[in-house]
């Protein structure tokens, strides 16, 4: 069971990293214009992404979570090392960029 939560971890991994080229993508096709794809486009791949890797997201802490998960601890403590750590780092990074900044500090 291990390799298969280690391979789901990795596919988390990269869609985490494909949206942040994504969120960098939209952002510079704001302030550049690109010509080989439209900004319809790019966002809608945004938003299913996003959606995407949530669900992933949200997966993955139902299984963290499950009150009836073995660890190797005798206290099935949830101890947060590896890809989980990156996950959740990269989860802060991509929460931060979708907060609608000008709505926290002009209060529009």
């Amino acid at each position: 069971m291990r390799p298969i939560y280690n391979a789901y971890l990795v596919l988390i991994i990269v869609c985490k990293i494909f949206l942040l080229a994504l969120d960098i993508l939209v952002y510079y096709n704001k302030t550049h214009e690109l010509s080989f794809i439209s900004s319809k486009t790019l966002k809608s791949v945004q938003e299913k992404v996003f959606a995407i890797t949530e669900a992933l997201m949200f997966f993955l802490l139902v299984l963290i979570f499950f009150p009836l998960r073995k660890t190797p601890n005798k206290n099935n403590a949830i101890i947060i090392v590896g890809h989980e750590r990156e996950i959740l780092f990269t989860l802060g990074i991509i929460g931060l960029i979708h907060i609608n900044w000008k709505f926290l500090f002009l209060n529009k």
